[in-house]
């Protein structure tokens, strides 16, 4: 949990969830059952009893493989995934059992005190080290009955982590992915065969791109501890991914509805229907990709800040008139293009750049798009409503 702490202090106004793997930190630590299976069945038990709606999963390492056959398996429970310096191909291809299995040995090594532990953390982060890891190295540790200290995940544990992920095959997990997908990949390694380590994962990464040809793939100056090395950057493509993944989950929610598209709305201007308010939510998520192609493509002028404020009713109504023809079948299609448009283009926007058009000209482009996620979602429920009616 604390490696995620660094990265939790970036993203503002987003809520992050970190779990404390079977066999790490202050989980339990049972003998056996760490396959990839057992430990994603802990995963979809922990977004249940949170009662996480789709959240954005983010697994680094094993957490990655973890979470991509999660995300895989259960698409109803996710609405994207980053993969963070996980195993996108065979393991097989990267290193030999042999190798593999001596770095799990070398990783279940004990201390002669917890002091001890810092030090040897702190030669292999390097840079990356802080007294912030404290709280990760001890609660990481167990007491031996003969003194000195040692790692909580034994080293039967490590070695059936190493056979189930050998038996692994995550190549085409990453095309039953739904909803936006980011790869962020460390560019660093400590491997003795730096080249081949580094040509697989490359390798890895082109795969899941001609898979999935609209995954961002990320490459960081970084070690393989991404969220310790580069917490501020994979911050602010995790923030991105999140505004993608919340107009990509509401249109795959609004597709899931089945109401009579003719029910009046009651309160709504104009007596609007339920098909009028799809028409609205189509019109803007089509104006996303203006919002963020345009964002801080002009200074803000003092002639701009002495212009009428923008009329959201007049927008909102001119755009829902022009839809009047449209069926609702065409209206969601429109809101799915509207999300795919706008995660091709959030994945390199500049959340700070002032937006120059929409209910907010001149604030950042972050707080316009929180805005417009509200409003979604405020119509959603709506929607949601009449069909339960």
């Amino acid at each position: 949990m604390y490696v995620w702490s660094r990265l939790a202090s970036h993203p503002p106004g987003w809520r992050l969830v970190a779990l404390d793997q079977r066999g790490h930190g202050g989980s339990e630590h049972p003998a056996a059952g760490y396959s990839v299976q057992s430990v994603v069945a802990d995963a979809v038990a922990a977004i249940r009893q949170l009662g996480l709606q789709r959240p954005v999963l983010v697994g680094h390492s094993w957490g990655g493989a973890i979470a991509l056959e999660l995300a895989a398996a259960h698409p109803e429970l996710v609405s994207a995934l980053a993969f963070v310096d996980g195993p996108a191909a065979d393991v097989a291809g990267a290193m030999t059992l042999e190798v593999a299995a001596a770095q799990m040995l070398d990783g279940a090594r004990g201390y002669s005190a917890v002091e001890a532990a810092f030090a040897a953390q702190e030669r292999y982060l390097g840079q990356a080290w802080g007294m912030d890891l404290i709280p990760f190295v001890e609660r990481s540790l167990r007491q031996l009955p003969e003194g000195g200290v040692t790692s909580k995940l034994t080293l039967e544990a490590r070695l059936e982590i190493l056979s189930s992920m050998y038996e692994y095959r995550p190549a085409e997990l990453f095309s039953q992915v739904q909803g936006p997908l980011l790869l962020s990949l460390a560019a660093w390694t400590r491997e003795t065969k730096a080249e081949v380590f580094l040509g697989w994962k490359r390798a890895a990464a082109a795969h899941v791109q001609e898979q999935r040809s609209d995954s961002w793939v990320r490459w960081y100056e970084s070690h393989h501890e991404v969220t310790l090395f580069q917490p501020g950057r994979l911050a602010a493509d995790l923030e991105r991914l999140a505004f993608a993944a919340a107009y990509s989950d509401l249109a795959h929610q609004v597709e899931r509805l089945e109401l009579d598209w003719q029910t009046p709305l009651i309160g709504e201007q104009e007596a609007w229907t339920a098909k009028d308010l799809l028409a609205h939510l189509a019109s803007t998520q089509t104006s996303l990709s203006h919002l963020v192609l345009t964002a801080g493509a002009q200074l803000w002028s003092e002639a701009a800040e002495e212009a009428p404020p923008f009329d959201a009713d007049r927008w909102n109504a001119s755009q829902v008139g022009r839809r009047r023809q449209t069926t609702p079948d065409e209206l969601m299609e429109e809101l799915s293009a509207g999300a795919r448009r706008a995660t091709e283009l959030l994945s390199t926007a500049d959340l700070e750049a002032p937006t120059t058009a929409g209910p907010l000209p001149g604030q950042p482009l972050r707080k316009t798009l929180q805005l417009l996620v509200r409003h979604g979602y405020d119509h959603l429920r709506r929607l949601q409503a009449v069909a339960q009616a």
